[in-house]
């Protein structure tokens, strides 16, 4: 999956063919992208007499879901091309790695005995170069800043946690592939809808050189441009709508039989579930907390809120045993990235953008693995910031700041308090 070709080069592959389809040399094109990738050609590409079709939303979500190893640490690549050799060998699947009853440890375990494995491999192979340097205004780091403030602690656990264990890597992987398989089905359609929120069956099929050329322009400047195909979704992937399925319906029709008593018409089948689709998947801890909670969206704004708070104290209870051995129910207080981080650490400026110190403490642990000083690191801050427009430090504030963001990085990835971002009562004697 590290391949010799980047995402911009294989896209500028794929632009060739889809608008010279009876060109020789797109043939040629796409039997260089069949060898990179590796796979049957026929996975991707039928290739007619004269003709050559692209299977697009296929072949979209192999070539997108390539940001997630969109990274610069040496270590980490090595890790990852081990790890994905395991997977191609079938000797690892996804399946095993994150199962809705997978808990943390299970994850631990797994990358204990992989990460052994991985020695062994290493020492028989040439071992990677340290890097010497890294840039702050990389993918990895940049896409922070997209994540929608809905979505935070959420993304930023999963940040941490596929530091702590590469494994996880492969689960964004599948996951991004998945969502890049439907890219159509959520932003596709919309460019040639009147109503672009239509329900209705939508199916990419065989995508030729002149369908859907808008959404492809901008899908394909936006990989140009370093950024993440998250981007284009916008107001779309942020959810999945579903219907509810027979039993799902008929258990929640039984709910209004007193209000509507023997007249079933009373209730149609209008009900949506709503499946938030984050940039980043969700750990384990997370879905215990989750609640399956009806909202009319036709209510205002402050009363959906207030119901929220509500439907909170009322399910996220935390019971404790006092001395005395009675009871006392507290509720789960708010678990605020920037809450949290000011608590292991005071000097945070609580006033920045949450998402640029969570960018800035994420670098520093990456860079310290590559044994990069603490000097070199925080006058790539110091560079990031002026190249962003923000106000530079002193030196000695930023090597301080350094210094701060490796404890907080350590307390949040190796002793595992990322856990905490998403579940408030978890505890690492649990571990």
């Amino acid at each position: 999956m590290l391949h010799n070709l980047n995402r911009k080069q294989l896209i500028s592959f794929i632009e060739f063919i889809l608008k010279y389809p009876e060109s020789k040399e797109s043939r040629i094109k796409a039997e260089l992208i069949k060898k990179e990738l590796g796979t049957a050609s026929d996975d991707f590409f039928d290739f007619q007499e004269d003709f050559t079709i692209v299977h697009l939303n296929k072949i979209l979500a192999y070539i997108l879901s390539l940001e997630v190893f969109n990274i610069q640490s040496g270590s980490m690549k090595q890790t990852l091309k081990y790890l994905m050799k395991k997977h191609f060998e079938d000797k690892m699947s996804f399946a095993e790695l994150f199962t809705p009853t997978l808990s943390i440890q299970d994850i631990q375990d797994k990358h204990d005995n992989l990460i052994k494995e991985l020695d062994e491999f290493q020492q028989k192979n040439t071992k990677y170069k340290r890097l010497k340097n890294m840039n702050r205004n990389s993918f990895e780091y940049n896409k922070i800043m997209d994540y929608k403030y809905f979505e935070l602690n959420n993304n930023f656990a999963f940040e941490c946690a596929k530091r702590k264990f590469p494994v996880l890597y492969l689960v964004e992987l599948n996951y991004c592939s998945r969502i890049a398989e439907n890219f159509f089905t959520h932003v596709g359609a919309s460019f040639i809808k009147e109503c672009i929120n239509e329900r209705e069956h939508f199916d990419a099929g065989i995508i030729t050189a002149h369908c859907y050329k808008e959404v492809l322009d901008k899908l394909f400047d936006t990989i140009k441009e370093g950024k993440s195909f998250f981007n284009l979704f916008d107001r779309y992937y942020e959810t999945e709508y579903t219907k509810l399925n027979e039993d799902e319906f008929d258990a929640h029709v039984k709910d209004f039989e007193p209000y509507y008593g023997n007249n079933p018409e009373f209730y149609d089948d209008k009900i949506t579930r709503v499946l938030h689709t984050f940039r980043s998947p969700r750990l384990v801890n997370s879905k215990k907390w989750e609640a399956d909670i009806r909202l009319n969206l036709a209510l205002p704004t402050d009363q959906l809120v207030e119901y929220i708070k509500h439907v909170k104290k009322t399910l996220a209870v935390i019971t404790t045993r006092r001395a005395d051995g009675s009871l006392v129910d507290n509720i789960m207080p708010d678990t605020a990235a920037d809450k949290m981080f000011t608590i292991y650490h005071k000097n945070i400026r609580s006033k920045r953008e949450i998402r640029k110190t969570f960018g800035d403490i994420m670098f520093t642990y990456d860079c310290i693995l590559e044994g990069i000083n603490h000097k070199t690191i925080a006058h790539k801050l110091n560079q990031h910031r002026e190249e962003t427009n923000e106000k530079t430090l002193t030196e000695k504030t930023m090597l301080d700041l350094v210094s701060v963001y490796a404890d907080i990085a350590h307390t949040l990835i190796q002793d595992m308090r990322f856990l905490n971002l998403i579940d408030y009562n978890f505890q690492l004697a649990q571990v």
